[in-house]
């Protein structure tokens, strides 16, 4: 997962909680993490600021049995950009701004695309999200689409990389 903007400045403990944060949670629910338990063999992270403390960059690396999570962000890159690929043996698969997807395989490349008239909220995912957390609210049997141990895990990590440690 990697979101880029085109020139943001914010402290590093800002940035990281208010916008890497978000690129942390999804790589998470992507690959279906919910438990990790970082070590110096596993977890691995950059974090990268200019003179004044505003960071320029920062990234984490999660790995486990045969899978490598990658959340990426860079802050002075001159454009506004998010990207989430799933890489298999069966192919990749690409999310471009929320509103494209790209898939490629030995057969061949299919793409599909947001309608130009879909509103922003939904094109973004808060409508879907927000609905997906009321339903889960007015009907117990129905599981919250994002798990709180995720968001847990999410806040965790971050909070490592900001103490420079690694439990």
């Amino acid at each position: 997962m990697k979101k880029t903007r085109v020139s943001a400045h914010q402290p590093v403990q800002e940035a990281i909680y208010d916008l890497f944060i978000h690129v942390v949670d999804t790589a998470l629910f992507l690959a279906n993490i919910t438990t990790f338990k970082p070590t110096e063999a596993n977890f691995s992270y950059q974090i990268n600021a200019d003179a004044a403390g505003i960071l320029t960059n920062c990234s984490m690396t999660l790995k486990l049995d045969g899978l490598t999570v990658l959340a990426k962000m860079n802050m002075q890159s001159g454009v506004d950009h998010e990207t989430a690929t799933i890489e298999s043996s069966k192919g990749i698969a690409t999310v471009t701004d929320l509103e494209t997807l790209t898939k490629d395989s030995a057969s061949g490349q299919l793409s599909s695309s947001l309608a130009g008239w879909t509103p922003m909220l939904t094109r973004r995912g808060f409508e879907p999200l927000i609905n997906e957390f009321i339903h889960s609210l007015s009907d117990r049997a129905y599981d919250n689409p994002v798990s709180p141990a995720s968001s847990v895990l999410s806040h965790q990590l971050c909070q490592l990389m900001l103490d420079g440690t690694v439990s």
